[in-house]
């Protein structure tokens, strides 16, 4: 593909038939082969993957272009081998992953539409796809605004903005697993709510500050704590509100949350970025966030008998 509109097409079937699906029925999986009390860590072990994968796939990449030249064959060889990889992971799957769905989960699975008409009709799980959604607003909008940000607007070099997207990566494998341990011991719904107003804490320091050690703390310290409590302990407890047969359902419901915030929020911040008015990210993203506290607070009240 050599031009925008075809990127963008990758970009959509990838969504649709690549990560959404994926990630859904992995987080189902999940939820099939793990204890309620051992989700968050399950999940969190998961991340902890993930993310060691994210971090060492940009140095393969760099090396590959440094020792063999930044020419577009390069990277078309290096597009190749991660096709040829995903393939032989997909083989993998095929041959020795086991369906996990439990074979006495009770009644039958209703059709699609019925199970997500069944979802949608549970007001707590609505209000928890709310705060998701107004969560994963802030959390998608930073990855893709602030570098920009830091780089035009504080003239921060790229060595520096460099440091604290490690940073970010580096606390997320050093302590993904003890967070996610503390939050299966205590309430998802609390961790969620918590989650939010460091969301929100992170948010104001960047409305309040323009220097480095602002955007590190705001970023590395404030933002990368919610980040971590969000995905482990959002899928934890939309698996544990799912009936059985549902849970891949659920679970997808609570992925898009992460697919219209990814689809959107980049486009709020590059017209805002364009204005000169990045003040006004940070402002809508408090709002977001108290939004989605306020909603959680609503969940667990509704959720009390």
């Amino acid at each position: 593909m050599g031009s925008f509109a075809g990127y963008v097409a990758v970009c959509v079937m990838a969504g649709l038939a690549g990560s959404g699906m994926f990630d859904a029925a992995r987080n189902a999986m999940v939820a099939d082969v793990v204890e309620p009390g051992e989700r968050a860590r399950a999940y969190g072990l998961v991340r902890v993957g993930g993310n060691v994968g994210w971090a060492a796939d940009p140095a393969f990449a760099g090396f590959a272009a440094a020792f063999f030249g930044s020419s577009a064959a390069t990277y078309q060889y290096m597009f190749m081998g991660t096709s040829a990889f995903t393939f032989i992971v997909a083989c993998s799957l095929a041959f020795f992953v086991r369906e996990s769905l439990p074979r006495d989960a009770g009644e039958e699975k209703p059709s699609s539409f019925r199970g997500i008409g069944d979802a949608l009709s549970n007001r707590a799980f609505l209000m928890l796809l709310g705060s998701g959604f107004l969560m994963y607003y802030v959390f998608t909008q930073d990855w893709q605004a602030l570098p920009i940000y830091s780089k035009n607007f504080l003239g921060m070099p790229d060595f520096l903005i460099g440091l604290f997207l490690a940073g970010n990566a580096l606390l997320i494998i050093l302590l993904q697993l003890p967070i996610a341990h503390m939050i299966d011991e205590r309430s998802k719904s609390g961790a969620l709510l918590w989650g939010a107003v460091l969301f929100a804490l992170s948010s104001a320091t960047l409305l309040l500050t323009d220097s480095w050690w602002g955007v590190f703390v705001a970023f590395v310290g404030f933002f990368t704590l919610a980040e971590m409590v969000l995905e482990v302990a959002g899928a934890a407890y939309a698996s544990e509100m799912a009936p059985v047969k549902l849970r891949g359902t659920y679970l997808a419901l609570f992925g898009v949350c992460f697919g219209a915030a990814h689809g959107f929020s980049p486009i709020v911040a590059g017209s805002l970025l364009e204005a000169g008015l990045p003040s006004i990210i940070w402002a809508i993203q408090i709002v977001a966030a108290s939004l989605a506290a306020a909603l959680l607070v609503f969940m667990r009240l509704a959720r009390k008998p």
